[in-house]
C-alpha cells in the first residue's frame, strides 16, 4: 500500500549520487559517505538497526521481507543538500527509506524511524499515534537530554485545560508549536503507552489500524470508544492520573 507524505523541501538527489559506500544486511541496504567516523561506526550502526528491526516486527506481530534503504549523512548540511531537509532523522514512505545525520554529537539510531515504515503494513494513523507508537517502541526514558517526566509535567501544566483530542487529528498535530515538539512527542508517547498498558497491545493495534489521517476529532474519539469499549472522558481522566 502506498501513502502520500509531505516532507518540506524534499529532494531526491540521494538517488543520483554515485559515491555511496554500501553494506547489505538481512533487512537493510545501508548507504553512507566515505567519512572516517561513519566508516568506523558502521558495524555498530548495523547491529543497532538490525536489533531494532526485529524488535519492531515482534511488537507489531507482523512479518515482512522488504528491506529498508538507510542513508547516513555526516552533517545536517549534507543531508539537506541530498534530500532537502535538515532534521536529524526522517523516514520516506514512498521510497521505503530512512535518512539520518550521524556524527560524534548526533546519533539518532534505534527503532523510531524504522517503526514508521514497518507499521505501514498495519496502516497510517494520524501523527499523534504514529509518533506515540514509534516513541513507545524506542522506549527512551531521556529525550533531548531531559527525563520524560519533565516534558509531561510541563505539558500538563500549560495545557491542562485543553482536551488532548485536539491533537489527535493530523491538522491538530501539524499545528502544534514547533518549539514544544519535545513536550508533544512525549505526551503522544505517554498516552499511547497508557492505551497499550490499559487495553493490551492487540487492541491498541486494532485501533491504530482503524484510524487514518483523513479523520476528524469526533471520528477518532468515536473509534476509540468502539474499539476500547470505554468512555473517552474516563480514558483521559485515568491517563492523567498515571
Amino acid at each position: 500500500m502506498k501513502y502520500t507524505q509531505f516532507i518540506e523541501n524534499y529532494k531526491e538527489n540521494y538517488k543520483k549520487y554515485n559515491g555511496w559506500l554500501k553494506k547489505y544486511t538481512d533487512h537493510y541496504i545501508f548507504y553512507y559517505f566515505n567519512d572516517y567516523f561513519i566508516k568506523k561506526e558502521i558495524n555498530k550502526i548495523i547491529k543497532i538497526q538490525e536489533r531494532s528491526y526485529k524488535k519492531i516486527l515482534e511488537f507489531l506481530n507482523t512479518k515482512t521481507s522488504k528491506k529498508i534503504k538507510y542513508y547516513i549523512y555526516p552533517n545536517q548540511e549534507t543531508k539537506a543538500k541530498f534530500m532537502g531537509n535538515f532534521v536529524y532523522a526522517q523516514s520516506v514512505y514512498k521510497d521505503y527509506s530512512v535518512h539520518i545525520v550521524y556524527n560524534k554529537k548526533i546519533k539518532p539510531l534505534g527503532p523510531h524511524e524504522d517503526t514508521h515504515l514497518l507499521s505501514l503494513k498495519i496502516g497510517l494513523a494520524t501523527s499523534f499515534f504514529a509518533e506515540g507508537l514509534a516513541e513507545c517502541i524506542s522506549n527512551k526514558r531521556v529525550f533531548n537530554g531531559k527525563k520524560r517526566i519533565v516534558y509531561i509535567n510541563n505539558w500538563l501544566k500549560k495545557y491542562k485545560k485543553i482536551d488532548i483530542s485536539k491533537y489527535f487529528t493530523q491538522k491538530g498535530w501539524i499545528d502544534s508549536p514547533d518549539n514544544e515538539s519535545s513536550e508533544f512527542y512525549t505526551i503522544a508517547m505517554s498516552f499511547t503507552k497508557y492505551l497499550i498498558k490499559k487495553f493490551g497491545k492487540n487492541i491498541f493495534l486494532k485501533f491504530y489500524k482503524k484510524i487514518n489521517r483523513g479523520m476528524n476529532e469526533k471520528q477518532i474519539i468515536n473509534t476509540m470508544g468502539t474499539v476500547f469499549k470505554s468512555d473517552y472522558i474516563q480514558i483521559i481522566s485515568d491517563w492523567k492520573l498515571k
